[in-house]
């Protein structure tokens, strides 16, 4: 197939596969089953969109943006499992802290209890 590239001063770039059909007749030689079965054409394929992608200046500018967009993704993860420990130890330390009042109130009352049952039999 003929490939024709473009590229207007100050513009993008285009390709043009022409000659390239998706034929259904296996026996055709610009059958798409068989130009894609062969590694130069995929080959050829993968240069000719990177370098049309490349040339664009849309491209650029979203390849810009999108680093920007990751960068600020990654920090928004960072700041979230930041907050995520913080959470983590103010929940481990209520816990602390419910379980001290817990043993302290246990032992005020196992000390009122004992002490009323000591007292009852020493009267």
């Amino acid at each position: 197939p003929l490939i024709i590239g473009y590229q207007r001063p100050g513009s993008g770039r285009s390709v043009g596969f022409s000659g390239c059909r998706v034929n259904e007749v296996p026996r055709s030689k610009s059958f798409y089953g068989r130009l894609a079965s062969q590694e130069e054409f995929i080959h050829l394929l993968r240069n000719v969109v990177q370098w049309a992608v490349e040339g664009s200046p849309r491209c650029a500018s979203l390849s810009e943006s999108w680093k920007h967009g990751l960068r600020v993704e990654a920090s928004r993860r960072e700041n979230a499992v930041m907050k995520g420990a913080e959470r983590r130890r103010a929940v481990n330390m209520r816990k602390v802290v419910l379980l001290v009042l817990l043993w302290v109130g246990a032992g005020a009352v196992s000390s009122v209890v004992a002490q009323r049952l000591i007292l009852r039999e020493v009267r």
